[in-house]
């Protein structure tokens, strides 16, 4: 590792955060976590950021790398940890900025679940490299880096703790989270904050009352004994449902993954 950078004011953090990870494009529901996919366009960027701020968002998560031919997200021009690509680097920052200068919050996510990107999750010395080289460009602009999207699904405690000390050395000043449905193998990671995913699957959510989506995550948080911004538990976006869990959220005290009107 490089030597530890030193601390540099972190951009204002919109409380309390407000995202949705759905939207609806062409009869589909895509989500923010491909915001940098290869194959989308800024018509996919355009419609994913109009829709949270249409819905009372104020911040935005998207993957830093996914293997996934169906959404492939990478920086690098060869390998995970190699050359920066620097067409896709200006696009990263040219948005970054964007949503930071309109008083947003972006939560870049360096891991993705699906099983094409197993091959980067145990390569320690291109993780140096790859955080490194990200977390720099993108730290003036960003409250917070996430470990990854369901991390629990590939990473233990022990592999988060790895991570976050990697993050830590190079953004000392931000906040490091999580996305989770349950907990890592061996417990809880040395994280600041859960973004929590619900115990359905999301494209359930409408059977769920706002009262039961509050509930658990109020169960949740006091068991892991983490602050916790749910993000995950309903893809129906355009339905009353979502709008009714997201509110309730808000008004226990909570962030919401959801529209609010």
């Amino acid at each position: 590792m490089n030597e530890p950078c030193g601390r540099i004011s972190p951009p204002p953090l919109p409380l309390p955060l407000k995202t949705c990870l759905f939207f609806k494009m062409d009869g589909q529901t895509p989500c923010s976590w491909s915001f940098f996919a290869r194959n989308m366009n800024d018509r996919y960027r355009n419609t994913c950021s109009n829709s949270i701020v249409a819905g009372g968002g104020n911040s935005i998560i998207y993957l830093l790398s996914n293997g996934d031919p169906n959404a492939p997200v990478s920086f690098f021009e060869d390998r995970w940890g190699g050359h920066l690509d620097m067409g896709q680097i200006n696009m990263l920052m040219a948005w970054t900025r964007k949503i930071w200068a309109s008083g947003g919050a972006a939560i870049p996510c360096f891991f993705c679940d699906e099983h094409d990107s197993a091959h980067i999750r145990n390569d320690w010395s291109a993780h140096d490299r790859a955080i490194g080289a990200l977390v720099t460009l993108l730290r003036p602009y960003v409250p917070a880096f996430c470990i990854g999207l369901e991390s629990s699904e590939y990473f233990n405690e022990d592999q988060h703790n790895r991570l976050a000390a990697i993050i830590r050395h190079y953004a000392p000043d931000r906040y490091v989270v999580t996305h989770l449905q349950k907990l890592p193998a061996g417990g809880m990671p040395a994280v600041d904050a859960i973004l929590y995913e619900h115990s359905w699957h999301p494209g359930e959510g409408d059977r769920h009352s706002p009262e039961e989506v509050v509930s658990e995550v109020q169960d949740k948080q006091a068991a892991w004994k983490k602050p916790f911004w749910p993000v995950e538990y309903n893809t129906n976006v355009e339905g009353r449902p979502i709008i009714k869990q997201s509110n309730a959220l808000i008004a226990a005290g909570f962030g919401c993954g959801g529209p609010l009107r």
